[in-house]
């Protein structure tokens, strides 16, 4: 009689090795669900605590803007209120002559504050058409010129060549005009303002530059912050209205500067407008 015997030992070992595999398996199953879900939780924290911070930031830039406008308005009104009092208790005082004219200033300080917020803040479409760059700049400059003479800053204009370029044309003036009154109001003792333009490629770069006083380091990084100015009488609007001009022409706009050494600011952007 032939008696067989057969050992399970091996089949057990490979069944508790597979009961081992597969438990290590689900606990990391297990352990990736669980991580999974702290990622997520602080994932959303983290957004929100972003959204938070975002949203105090902007409460933080509205408050300052309210700020500002505030004060630029109330104080041309209060010119104005008290001018106009002066004027309504002797109606026939020469000397009104001189008041009145103070309130024609602040009046209009107040409509140039309202043209840049609408300019601002406005989203109308471009209006690209084809002009020459050097008449516009001489258009600038004889808008400021009477002020320059009086100032005693002298303005040159440089040029390798005529240069067409397709675009808004009176948002671009706007932004040449914007920048050299700025160059203007940091040379209160004269100096020189320079325009200089040239291309290369399918672009042209502008520079605008002045021999005043300079930016400080501390004001550098906020120069195109809406409302932000170091002027008495300043609105702050003026470069980040030209930035979002220049933006809307696909360009850039960058301003170097150190105190006491002037300001040059550089405009690059494509000479033909993409419609």
């Amino acid at each position: 009689m032939l008696l067989l015997t057969l050992h399970t030992y091996r089949a057990d070992a490979v069944i508790r090795k597979a009961e081992l595999n597969m438990t290590i398996l689900l606990a990391l199953l297990l352990a990736g669900w669980v991580l999974s879900i702290v990622i997520y939780r602080f994932a959303v924290r983290e957004e929100k605590h972003q959204l938070e911070m975002a949203r105090q930031e902007s409460l933080a830039r509205l408050g300052e803007m309210g700020a500002m406008l505030a004060h630029e308005i109330r104080n041309p009104l209060g010119g104005i209120k008290g001018f106009a009092q002066i004027i309504e208790k002797r109606p026939t005082d020469e000397r009104n002559r001189g008041f009145a004219h103070r309130i024609v200033t602040e009046t209009l300080r107040l409509e140039n504050l309202v043209t840049n917020l609408l300019a601002y803040a406005g989203s109308d479409r471009l209006r690209p058409v084809k002009f020459g760059l050097e008449e516009l700049i001489a258009d600038t400059v004889a808008l400021i010129r009477s002020e320059a003479d009086e100032q005693g800053v002298a303005i040159t204009v440089n040029s390798s060549a005529a240069v067409q370029l397709i675009g808004d044309r009176d948002r671009f003036g706007q932004v040449l005009l914007n920048l050299v009154k700025n160059a203007l109001q940091a040379m209160p003792a004269g100096g020189t303002l320079g325009i200089a333009f040239a291309t290369s490629g399918k672009n042209v770069s502008i520079v605008v530059s002045d021999t005043g006083e300079g930016i400080a380091p501390e004001s550098k990084s906020r120069i195109f912050e809406p409302f932000f100015t170091t002027k008495a009488k300043g609105t702050g609007l003026g470069l980040a209205l030209c930035r979002k001009i220049i933006e809307e022409h696909n360009g850039t706009i960058e301003v170097n500067s150190s105190a006491g050494q002037g300001t040059k600011v550089l405009i690059t952007m494509p000479r033909h407008m993409q419609t």
